[in-house]
């Protein structure tokens, strides 16, 4: 996936996310009161280590 096809699935997420807050709001209240700081830190971290590990290369000896 190139940075553009990153990009596009976060701007469309993130529209998702701003639709669905407003035709469920309630929902949104209820995930607002467990999303605080920490959790965002926590969140992004665990992004960094899971989604930007090197790939490993298969080299054959020859």
């Amino acid at each position: 996936m190139n940075p553009r096809q990153k990009t596009g699935l976060v701007i469309f997420i993130l529209g998702l996310i701003l639709f669905l807050g407003q035709e469920f709001p309630r929902i949104f209240d209820i995930v607002r009161e467990y999303v605080t700081f920490p959790v965002v830190i926590m969140l992004i971290g665990l992004y960094i280590i899971l989604a930007n590990r090197p790939h490993k290369k298969n080299s054959v000896d020859e």
